[in-house]
């Protein structure tokens, strides 16, 4: 991700591009992060990590070109007040490189929920609207049709460019990594890894556990069994 991100900064048609680095745990955002400052002499960037939502607009909404920003997916979610995620830049020259793109790159779909109106009692929204009427009837609700947090990022950023890493693509009804993110760039397999040594050869050798029976306790081992299957109904 670092070189990749390196390449991508330092190409002159990307005329000085911003790098947003999207995971999906803070540990994993603090580990890439930590990764990616001590590169700061092959990258030419500080890297900035996004600590909250108001950060991550600030941070992605007032700059002009360039730098690179840490967040996680999460951070990308409306307000309450919010119906739909706003813009945070219109720039051509963004690129967003997504990591275990498996995991939570997805939910373009919208769905509807119902939810408490703002100054009600708190409580969690549910998927069936009529149930929620019945077990609080005095209270006001909405309906809301929000979409998964893939939507969000791709309405903060609406022309940005989606790069993915992940060791595991899907390929499901409703979670495609090809479908979302395009035809693989490059794949990096175990043989590759082998034989570069990044990792080492797993051999697995067949092996057949001897196992022998006191011949002495067999009868009283029969006569067990018959004993507890004798309730049973025969098939």
């Amino acid at each position: 991700m670092t070189c990749f991100a390196a390449r991508v900064m330092q190409d002159a048609l990307m005329e000085n591009p911003t790098i947003v680095v999207i995971t999906d745990r803070n540990d994993l955002d603090g580990q890439l992060f930590g990764v990616f400052s001590l590169a700061q002499d092959l990258l030419r960037e500080e890297p900035v990590q996004a600590n909250t939502r108001q950060d991550l607009r600030a941070k992605l909404g007032n700059r002009p070109s360039g730098g690179i920003v840490f967040a996680t997916i999460q951070k990308f979610m409306p307000g309450e007040d919010e119906d739909r995620y706003p813009v945070h830049s219109e720039l051509h020259n963004i690129v967003v490189i997504a990591d275990e793109a498996h995991r939570t790159q997805y939910g373009f779909e919208a769905r509807l929920r119902t939810v408490r109106a703002p100054g009600n009692t708190a409580g969690d929204a549910v998927n069936d609207a009529n149930a929620l009427l019945a077990a609080e009837p005095a209270a006001s609700y909405r309906s809301r049709y929000p979409v998964g947090y893939a939507q969000h990022l791709r309405d903060a950023l609406p022309n940005a460019t989606f790069v993915a890493f992940t060791g595991t693509p899907v390929s499901s009804e409703d979670r495609d990594t090809r479908a979302v993110f395009g035809d693989y760039i490059h794949v990096y397999d175990m043989q590759q890894a082998k034989d570069d040594g990044a990792t080492v050869a797993i051999y697995f050798e067949s092996r057949l556990a001897r196992l022998s029976l006191n011949e002495a306790a067999l009868p009283q081992l029969d006569d067990a069994v018959d004993e507890l299957a004798e309730d049973e109904e025969k098939g």
